[in-house]
């Protein structure tokens, strides 16, 4: 379990964190051979429709410690900014508000193979708020 500033997260055992630096938000990346996953916490969080182009896109609404949070479900086509990026599939969450009108949290997992976007689901889903 990662316990992070704002908010903690369970991550499979073998994920690594890796150093990362925000200009005005809360960030961290953590990462194992199968799944990279990034998050954002603060005032410019991106919302999910920077996806919304994407293969197999899906998006569905859930709700996490009591807020409403969107979580989506994609594939890369191969020809956005990296295509030497191995991470080819992935799930990301964005929630919008998380009580004072102005935080956000956006989380992308991207992962190798589409099997391991079961996995980064249930990574974005084990999100639980500090009070």
């Amino acid at each position: 379990m990662i316990e992070g500033k704002h908010f903690s997260f369970w991550i499979p055992p073998d994920m690594q964190p890796l150093k990362v630096q925000g200009i005005d938000s809360y960030v961290g990346e953590y990462s194992n051979k199968e799944i990279r996953i990034v998050f954002d916490y603060g005032w410019y969080s991106e919302s999910l429709p920077i996806f919304s182009g994407l293969l197999e896109y899906e998006e569905e609404s859930i709700r996490l410690n009591g807020k409403k949070a969107d979580i989506a479900t994609f594939a890369l086509r191969g020809d956005e900014e990296n295509t030497e990026d191995p991470f080819k599939f992935g799930a990301a969450m964005h929630v919008r508000d998380l009580g004072d009108g102005q935080k956000k949290l956006t989380m992308i997992a991207k992962c190798r193979d589409k099997a391991n976007v079961a996995i980064a689901k249930k990574i974005l889903q084990s999100v639980s708020f500090q009070n």
